[in-house]
């Protein structure tokens, strides 16, 4: 079965394999068009992965392995976060720096080993794995510009130096923040290892001991023989650490526009995603008098509001477990029991359109006192699916869907208009009143009924607006566009 962008699984036979298969997986995802940027930057990584030769390690018995060691633990790792549903990136890098902390010491003897590794660009040096943990690893890591760093002359001669008093050292490395949080430690000795792969710099690895010359010249011969090595490995487990955060992301974004279940779906190779759904309840909802209302806004204001007021919408949706579809303009589309059944679905529906309504008291622009929502509810079969190739998206469609959105075209401002399968639905735990029969364009003539109010007795858990910010003024709304705009002049200098 062929990879696609939402099946990319880490389960290589050795790191270097590893990074061969990745790359023609990548060639796959940036055919589809999904996230080509990060997987350009990971083939010229892999690329310079490749051209890695194999290194003798029997001189070293302690070195013998790791690479398989290490490959072993990166599978075991992928494996327990995939059952744990709980992928964290980091994990596996940490258990890099573990294993060369396992093998180092039954090389050097040391009392504290520092990892700082360059970012992207290698112009900024940040620590990122210390063992044992102290106080200071619970301070922000600090970033050290290699360009002004007395460690730089370290990284260009490209051998260890081993610093045995670094109370006298001190004052040359005094613009180091690394060397100088080893020395407030508590370390009296310290031999810095620059590292590096394939003619790039990866990082430093600090080895520190509490005693005075505590290193000689044979433990820098020894670095000096395994720095590429360690480097190497170090290098090998950044590139498992970025294909698995851009796995992560593409199964994100994927999250943020298809349902779950869908997303997982196609992560088992479904190509045609289409379901015919017996019953669920369509809510179409549209901002009255909102095209006059923007005329008067400035473009980041108008995004403001319908950002605010959908990210109000999307919260209801999740506190109740349903779908959110589409918007459309200043119109938001949802639906319940979509894609998977849920029990009274005319209800929650029905729940969510009464906390729509209520959310309109909150938020007051220009001369309105309030912000009224035209709403529409029908219930019905559809047929549900994915459609698009480059850009997904999850639709419903079938007469159902129609009649909703014709219902909120037609209702009264500040009302909820349904039809007589959501009346026969709700009628005896809401009440409803009648409005007769209206006819809709394409459909017909249909009995049309308000939504008021859930009858006495009638209990459901109120929605938790998160994502909502109540009583907005003119004035909040206008210095929030401010920021979108400066925001936004900002990227394009």
């Amino acid at each position: 079965m062929r990879s696609t962008a939402t099946d990319i699984k880490i389960c290589p036979n050795s790191l270097l394999r590893g990074a061969q298969v990745v790359s023609g997986l990548s060639a796959e995802v940036k055919h589809s068009g999904a996230w080509s940027l990060e997987f350009h930057r990971l083939d010229l990584i892999t690329r310079d992965m490749s051209t890695i030769n194999p290194i003798d390690f029997t001189d070293i018995p302690a070195l013998a392995g790791l690479e398989q060691d290490i490959e072993q633990r990166f599978i075991g790792l992928r494996r327990l976060m995939e059952i744990t549903d709980r992928i964290n990136p980091e994990i596996l890098l940490d258990e890099t720096f573990r294993l060369i902390n396992e093998i180092c010491r039954k090389i050097i003897p040391y009392d504290r080993i520092d990892f700082a590794l360059f970012d992207d660009r290698g112009e900024n040096l940040t620590r990122r794995w210390l063992h044992p943990t102290s106080d200071d690893q619970e301070r922000p890591a600090q970033s050290e510009a290699i360009h002004s760093s007395p460690l730089r002359s370290i990284l260009e001669s490209g051998e260890p130096l081993a610093l045995n008093d670094l109370g006298k050292s001190l004052p040359d490395y005094s613009d180091s923040p690394h060397i100088a949080g080893i020395a407030a430690a508590g370390m009296h000795t310290c031999l810095v290892c620059p590292l590096a792969a394939l003619g790039k710099s990866v990082g430093f690895l600090f080895l520190s001991c509490k005693n005075n010359s505590a290193f000689q010249a044979e433990h820098a011969a020894v670095m000096r023989r395994i720095a590429g090595t360690l480097s190497s490995v170090i290098a090998k487990g950044e590139l498992y650490e970025l294909v698995i955060r851009t796995q992560l992301g593409s199964e994100r974004l994927l999250r943020n526009v298809l349902p779950e279940s869908i997303v997982k779906r196609l992560q088992a190779g479904e190509r045609v995603i289409a379901d015919g759904i017996p019953e669920t309840t369509v809510v179409f909802v549209d901002i009255v008098n909102f095209v006059n209302m923007s005329a008067h806004m400035s473009p980041a204001a108008v995004v403001v509001v319908l950002n605010r007021v959908f990210s109000a919408f999307d919260a209801l949706c999740e506190q109740y477990g349903v779908e959110k579809i589409k918007t459309i303009g200043d119109a938001y589309m949802l639906a319940t029991g979509v894609p998977n059944p849920i029990k009274n679905h005319v209800m929650v529906a029905a729940k969510i359109a009464l906390e729509m309504q209520e959310l309109g008291t909150h938020l007051h622009i220009r001369e309105q006192k309030e912000l009224q929502f035209r709403i529409g509810i029908h219930t019905g079969p559809v047929v549900a699916g994915v459609i698009g190739t480059r850009k997904f998206s999850y639709d419903l469609w079938g007469t159902t869907v129609n009649i909703a959105s014709r219902m909120e075209v037609n209702a009264i401002p500040g009302r909820i208009h349904v039809t007589r399968p959501v009346y026969d639905a709700l009628k005896d735990t809401f009440e409803l009143e009648p409005r007769g029969i209206i006819n809709l364009k394409g459909i017909g003539d249909v009995e049309a009924f308000f939504l008021n109010a859930p009858k006495p007795g009638t209990v459901f858990p109120k929605a938790v607006h998160a994502l909502f910010s109540p009583g907005t003024s003119d004035a909040e709304i206008e210095s929030e566009a401010e920021r979108h705009r400066r925001t936004e002049d900002t990227s394009k200098k």
